[in-house]
């Protein structure tokens, strides 16, 4: 055999190879069930819902609508604390204008470090 002919059955063997893991990580993936982190309880999806409930003009514009919400609880030092911001998806759209950088900074500001830093 050449050396070109067994370059080409080992490859040809690589490639077969391949293909069988890549089959069985697919029939592993559609077959194993889609699961919730284990903090969110799976019956209850209230907040979702209420979400996904919202009509209206401010909630419904040129084929967007939606809306996003963040809310938080905590006991901290011996304080409690609890906030809630909601706000329609067409209304978070509008803020791209001509600088998509402006939304993502918006969503990046939720989950500031330094809004730990203000509760304690």
């Amino acid at each position: 055999m050449s050396v070109d002919e067994e370059r080409m059955l080992a490859l040809e063997q690589t490639i077969a190879s391949l293909q069988e893991r890549v089959a069985a990580l697919e029939a592993a993936r559609s077959s194993a069930p889609l699961s919730l982190p284990p903090s969110l309880p799976t019956e209850d999806f209230g907040t979702l819902h209420l979400m996904q409930s919202r009509q209206g003009f401010a909630y419904e514009q040129e084929g967007n609508n939606g809306a996003v919400i963040y809310a938080g609880s905590a006991h901290i030092a011996g304080a409690k604390y609890g906030w809630q911001m909601e706000r329609p998806v067409p209304g978070l759209l509008q803020l791209l204008g001509d600088e998509p950088e402006m939304l993502s900074r918006t969503f990046a500001a939720l989950g500031s470090p330094l809004r730990l830093t203000l509760l304690r």
